[in-house]
């Protein structure tokens, strides 16, 4: 007797770009790593020349980034200007380990 083994479909991982503004945003930066690792989204958050913004990319499944994008949105305070997401890229293979701010 013989054992098949079935191999599953591969994770599809999507890459998607955004930008944020806040007049906060050094307090954002270790609770949006906290939630990506939660989550296991992959990716980098870094600081814009203008001081009150912050951009990157998040890597990780389409479920799991609504998840974070949705709180990002939560985060941002009211009267602020929404954050801008880019359109999810599927990826061939992930290009993150971790995520990190900087």
């Amino acid at each position: 007797m013989s054992l098949r083994y079935e191999l599953s479909e591969p994770i599809a991982v999507y890459r998607v770009s955004y930008k944020l503004f806040l007049p906060d945003v050094k307090a954002l930066m270790p609770r949006a790593a906290q939630k990506a690792n939660e989550l296991n989204v992959r990716g980098y958050m870094t600081y814009t020349q203008c001081g009150y913004a912050v951009s990157g990319e998040l890597e990780g499944t389409q479920e799991k980034l609504e998840q974070m994008m949705s709180w990002l949105q939560q985060e941002t305070p009211k009267g602020s200007e929404l954050p801008q997401f880019g359109q999810y890229q599927l990826q061939l293979k992930p290009g993150y380990d971790d995520f990190f701010c900087c």
